[in-house]
């Protein structure tokens, strides 16, 4: 086994050289350093003997700051609220949006997602407020998706994750049509018959299974769920065209 790589931290003065070539135009000195830290914008480290010793991570926290400081003439409390969300794995802010935003992984509409039975795709936390300004809903409406098992919480936390930004996302572009959240029980429902449909066959596998044999299953279940989702697909599109077929010429 190869021994882990020790991630090189700077000291302050190595910081600044960095920070003042990237900002020549702004007065960044070690005293500017200290201040950010004193509020909370950077925590770096501490060698035995009290020096300051940062971070890759730190670093890019400064960056950060300072960009946002010199692009949007963002106060530190703005700018802190920023990195808090990107510690909860929310994208840094562009310059031309000046806020953080959630990543949604790459999809096309028009191809059916495989599902993911391990990791999520994105790892990313927001608030039921968060949720609201990233989905375009309401809290109240948030709050109903809620009560109708349409979005759902992390385990263990009060916070929501990628899954209900895209679920609520949907229900928007639904909106569009009519469709309300009330009626969207029937998809929800659907879904959960295809995974107790998978749990049948292989959930009672699981017990007992080794880490290998495990990882065998959940591979199955992922194989089945894709299938059961191509299957649907295929259903919808000939009922589909069966409903609103062209009249035939005659």
């Amino acid at each position: 086994m190869q021994p882990q790589a020790v991630e090189q931290r700077l000291t302050i003065g190595a910081v600044l050289s960095l920070l003042q070539d990237e900002f020549p135009d702004m007065d960044v000195t070690i005293s500017k350093i200290r201040f950010l830290e004193a509020e909370g914008l950077v925590e770096p480290g501490r060698t035995p003997t009290g020096y300051r010793k940062f971070s890759a991570a730190d670093v890019d926290r400064l960056r950060y700051t300072l960009t946002m400081q010199r692009d949007h003439f963002l106060p530190l409390r703005v700018i802190r609220e920023h990195l808090d969300k990107i510690d909860q794995g929310w994208e840094p802010a562009v310059v031309s949006d000046g806020s953080p935003t959630v990543p949604l992984p790459d999809s096309n509409v028009s191809t059916i997602p495989a599902p993911e039975l391990d990791a999520p795709r994105v790892s990313v936390s927001m608030s039921m407020a968060d949720l609201a300004e990233q989905s375009g809903l309401s809290i109240a409406d948030l709050a109903d998706l809620r009560d109708l098992k349409l979005i759902q919480r992390i385990p263990g936390s009060d916070e929501y994750g990628v899954d209900a930004l895209e679920v609520a996302r949907s229900v928007v572009e639904l909106g569009r049509f009519g469709i309300e959240a009330r009626h969207l029980t029937r998809v929800r429902s659907a879904a959960e018959r295809q995974v107790e449909l998978i749990s049948e066959r292989l959930g009672t596998q699981l017990a007992g299974a080794d880490d290998d044999e495990a990882d065998e299953i959940r591979q199955q279940a992922k194989e089945m769920a894709t299938q059961l989702l191509r299957l649907q697909s295929i259903i919808m599109r000939s009922a589909l065209a069966r409903e609103f077929a062209p009249p035939a010429e005659g």
